[in-house]
């Protein structure tokens, strides 16, 4: 009786080392699958923020290309208008005007004579003004194209998909 007592112990002894080993295996199972299933996610959401740094990278590259460009072309641009400037201020160059030519004196043999009348011409004043007109005629357009830029290039992307 003993012996079969011994045998029915160790029985229960070794099934429920199995029970408790099979447990054990079930709940390894399932913390692995919950890490898995966390580690998946996050693998995932780094991929999409490394797409997304891969697209800003992108978006700040065009935009300094964009950049660059106006620049050079509103740098271009004030050069012409220097070199205008110092054309103008030497007279070398000369702009047409509309203008009423002062001082006439009418006391000449001729109706049609102006006389000693001085030709027209801006004053430095004016002169000036004008070259500054220009330049802020210039610098509005470029910034205007690089606005129409950047607004295709940048803005439209997300409505148009990836250029």
């Amino acid at each position: 009786m003993f012996s079969r007592t011994i045998s029915i112990a160790a029985w229960f002894l070794v099934v429920a080392l199995v029970v408790s080993l099979v447990s054990a295996w079930f709940i390894e199972h399932s913390r692995r699958q919950v890490i898995e299933t966390k580690l998946s996610a996050k693998t995932t959401e780094l991929n999409e923020q490394i797409n997304l740094n891969q697209e800003q990278r992108r978006k700040l590259e065009k935009y300094a290309a964009i950049g660059v460009k106006h620049a050079k072309q509103l740098s271009e641009a004030n050069q012409e208008i220097d070199t205008l400037g110092e054309q103008l201020r030497s007279a070398t160059q000369r702009l047409r005007v509309n203008a009423i030519c002062s001082e006439a004196v009418h006391s000449t043999s001729s109706p049609r004579s102006l006389g000693n009348a001085k030709s027209p011409r801006l004053s430095e004043t004016a002169r000036e003004d004008y070259l500054r007109l220009r330049r802020m005629m210039s610098q509005n357009s470029q910034q205007i194209k690089y606005l129409q830029d950047y607004i295709k290039t940048q803005c439209l992307i997300d409505d148009l998909g990836p250029s």
